[in-house]
């Protein structure tokens, strides 16, 4: 009799912790990081260029590479460093930016960002640095693929690369 009485005991403390613990794995909010944002002292002069994007490298295998913004936008005004703006602007990426950023090139209304060891290449929208997609980069099936953005005209002889987009 005595045993019956603590084997029910026993199973509602149980059913007590795991429903408790599934009430505690729920959450609400979405963590959300803040950019940081430091205003460099210098003054704007205007002009057409609005800004420059800053693709921070990170650390291997922690997925902490980053971007960065500096807006050159305002007339007379001071210059503003943004720093780690993505996981700002796409709080639903779990993996924010991924691992080892590589390379980063604005075309058009689209920035390209190459994400190394991540394996992808992450394109966002140039005026907000939100994420329009992501393409990966290396099928381990297919071989590899070099994914490279060359800035200006290439000289040299047959071995020449493209002067933007994916060769492989």
């Amino acid at each position: 009799m005595r045993n019956k009485a603590y084997k029910s005991v026993m199973k509602k403390a149980i059913f007590i912790l795991m429903a408790a613990l599934a009430v505690a794995a729920c959450r609400e909010d979405e963590l959300v990081i803040p950019s940081d944002t430091q205003d460099t002292g210098g003054s704007s002069v205007g002009g057409s260029i609005v800004g420059m994007y800053v693709l921070c490298e990170g650390n291997m295998g922690t997925n902490k590479a980053s971007v960065d913004y500096l807006d050159l936008s305002g007339n007379g005004s001071n210059v503003v460093y943004h720093r780690n703006i993505y996981p700002e602007r796409n709080p639903t990426e779990v993996k924010e930016l991924g691992d080892v950023g590589n390379d980063i090139k604005v075309n058009g209304n689209r920035v390209w960002m190459v994400i190394n060891c991540s394996n992808m290449v992450v394109v966002a929208t140039a005026d907000s640095c939100r994420k329009v997609a992501k393409m990966p980069l290396c099928h381990l099936r297919r071989g590899f693929r070099l994914c490279q953005f060359v800035c200006g005209p290439c000289r040299g002889g047959r071995n020449r690369a493209p002067r933007a987009g994916l060769q492989g």
